[in-house]
């Protein structure tokens, strides 16, 4: 069973238009990740930037099959395997695919994720905020300030709000996303989103690697 889907005055333009902007500031992120950052830590318990790549290549993988109808399961690769080149690639490939598929296209029929239909609506909004978060995770590990743009972090904060009380996300250590963190009075959308996944604002660490800029997704 999926979660409700937001009241939205054209949701399906809203989920898409979404994905793409998470996609692109992902994307700007992957092009400032190099080789010796592979071994640093994240804000995610337990995992390394390598572990954190396999995770996102794995789930840009199930939402690129998602927009021809049927997700596979499959083994997350092993974190060695995968670079940011590679995740840059399958992200590529994501963002293609659901730019044939038109907003108000009923072109896009419910995706199997093994035996169960799920909705276009909830892959593009749980991908654009794994993207979105994710993208914070990696920049924070990586020493770079980018932060998460308000067009995202506001819409998100609900989509967020709405997916882990569904999906009864308790702060396990093996969970991308962690237990919600209160924040203080004032908080901005950014502070606000990262709190509802288990995350507290922070400087980020200066390690010395370029702050990404912006190109086209999977230029190099």
């Amino acid at each position: 069973m999926c979660p409700p889907r937001p009241a939205s005055s054209d949701p399906r333009a809203d989920e898409h238009a979404l994905w793409a902007a998470a996609a692109a500031h992902l994307d700007d992120v992957l092009a400032g990740i190099r080789a010796p950052d592979l071994d640093r830590p994240t804000p995610c318990a337990r995992w390394r930037v390598g572990d954190l790549l396999a995770h996102l290549d794995d789930g840009l993988q199930a939402l690129a099959e998602g927009a021809v109808g049927g997700i596979t399961p499959r083994a997350t690769p092993p974190a060695t395997a995968v670079t940011p080149r590679r995740v840059r690639a399958t992200l590529a490939v994501a963002v293609a695919r659901w730019q044939r598929l038109p907003p108000a296209s009923p072109a896009a029929p419910a995706s199997r994720v093994d035996r169960w239909p799920v909705p276009p609506w909830l892959l593009l909004t749980v991908g654009a905020l794994e993207a979105t978060v994710h993208a914070w995770d990696l920049a924070r590990a990586v020493g770079s300030d980018a932060a998460i743009p308000v067009e995202l972090a506001l819409p998100l904060r609900p989509a967020a709000e709405l997916l882990t009380g569904w999906s009864g996300h308790r702060g396990d250590p093996d969970d991308a996303f962690a237990a919600p963190l209160p924040v203080p009075p004032g908080a901005s959308a950014e502070e606000r989103l990262l709190g509802v996944v288990g995350r507290r604002w922070s400087r980020p660490v200066d390690t010395g690697s370029p702050i990404p800029g912006t190109r086209p997704i999977g230029s190099s």
